[in-house]
């Protein structure tokens, strides 16, 4: 097997007033993970309080921009000697002014353009902070003599000596646990004294934040498909298939939370399709995500792979009805997300200038790129004999 592996560099600015407020909600942190649906005997006895700092990013060297990062992604580590947040803000408004949010009614644009980029800071808080942050792993050292809430017996199953989560969920280890901690998120994101610490003390702006949230992954998880390979029965993007078991959660829940339409072509096929989410349902949505949370804990903390590759495959394989709709959602999705990244030059007084004026266009992004490097053309040539080095090391059909 070859693995070529990848780097993230990134230059970036300490935001300090977001810092405090994430600090804040790391000291809230025993009192929300008491929320969660699984009982103490399922939760580390302590939990490590971690630094959590929100970074405002200036350059990125990678191939792809994260909004936030939780390391080590070692749950042996995380639970023995702790584990960090960083919260990348900026990343998370950088929203295209210009391009059209497909899948959605004209009625939820507006509301999604408004609404995203706040709930997506609570949700992203939650998710790396309590959602990678929580649970427990049982080995032969520490079972604990209390019943599985879910299969009504005695914790029997553990993690063997020599074995982690990721040896033995392997190919599904990492949508699982991106699915746990988005869920965890969807759980808490109700919680006033959350909403509060972010800001939103009006009742009106909490719904939103909160509906905002579950229109979010209905909207991802019908926007997943084109991440799914029907004649591979395979999954190629591990948040994407979590957006989807969670969207078919919904959906089992009550049918009618999420809204599928579609349009049919001249052809007959699928020509275009949007969605869109229920206010009214978060409740029983809510509920089921619950439940749906304590499984995911459950068979993760006793290790029971069987259960949890059964339940997670019934939820994040489509329908054929569903597979039906993928190439409508191929053909009218958003063009690729590019970053466009300002720069920063020191002025003949000592002053640091802020160059961040480029069009949101692929014009803009070269542009960007070229006065970054422009008074250090010999980058360029440590690139390319990087990418030779690297063309050595790995065949490439």
């Amino acid at each position: 097997m070859e693995v070529e592996p990848s780097s993230k560099v990134f230059v970036a600015v300490v935001n300090k007033e977001r810092s405090l407020k994430y600090g804040r909600l790391v000291e809230m942190a025993p009192n929300l993970l008491s929320k969660l649906p699984w009982g103490k005997e399922f939760e580390k006895p302590i939990f490590l309080e971690p630094d959590f700092t929100s970074l405002d990013i200036i350059t990125f060297g990678s191939s792809d921009v994260p909004s936030g990062i939780n390391i080590p992604n070692y749950d042996d580590i995380r639970e023995n000697d702790g584990f960090k947040n960083l919260d990348l803000g900026n990343v998370n408004s950088a929203i295209p002014k210009s391009v059209k949010i497909p899948f959605l009614r004209e009625t939820d644009v507006a509301f999604f353009k408004t609404w995203k980029s706040k709930t997506w800071d609570v949700q992203t808080a939650l998710h790396e902070l309590l959602g990678h942050g929580s649970g427990l792993l049982f080995n032969s050292n520490n079972v604990p003599d209390t019943m599985d809430p879910v299969l009504d017996v005695k914790v029997q199953s553990f993690y063997e000596k020599g074995e982690t989560y990721d040896s033995k969920f392997a190919s599904f280890s990492s949508a699982y646990e991106e699915c746990r901690a988005e869920c965890v998120g969807l759980v808490l994101c109700t919680e006033t004294q959350v909403l509060e610490l972010f800001g939103y003390h009006d009742e009106e702006e909490q719904l939103n934040i909160v509906h905002m949230n579950y229109l979010q992954f209905a909207y991802d998880g019908l926007r997943s498909l084109e991440f799914y390979d029907p004649v591979k029965k395979s999954w190629g993007q591990a948040h994407m298939q979590a957006a989807f078991a969670i969207m078919q959660v919904f959906m089992e829940a009550d049918l009618k939370s999420v809204a599928i339409e579609t349009t049919t072509g001249e052809s007959g096929d699928f020509s275009n399709v949007h969605v869109t989410f229920d206010r009214s349902k978060i409740g029983v949505c809510q509920k089921a995500v619950r439940e749906f949370l304590l499984k995911l804990q459950v068979f993760k903390s006793t290790g029971n792979v069987e259960a949890a590759s059964k339940m997670f495959l019934k939820y994040s394989t489509p329908s054929d009805y569903l597979i039906s709709l993928r190439e409508a959602v191929i053909a009218n999705k958003a063009p690729r997300k590019l970053i466009l990244l300002p720069n920063t030059r020191l002025k003949s007084d000592n002053e640091v200038e802020l160059l961040n004026d480029y069009p949101e266009s692929a014009e803009g992004l070269i542009q960007s790129f070229v006065d970054r490097y422009r008074d250090h053309p010999e980058i360029m040539d440590d690139l390319v004999a990087l990418a030779d080095r690297d063309n050595a090391l790995f065949k490439r059909e």
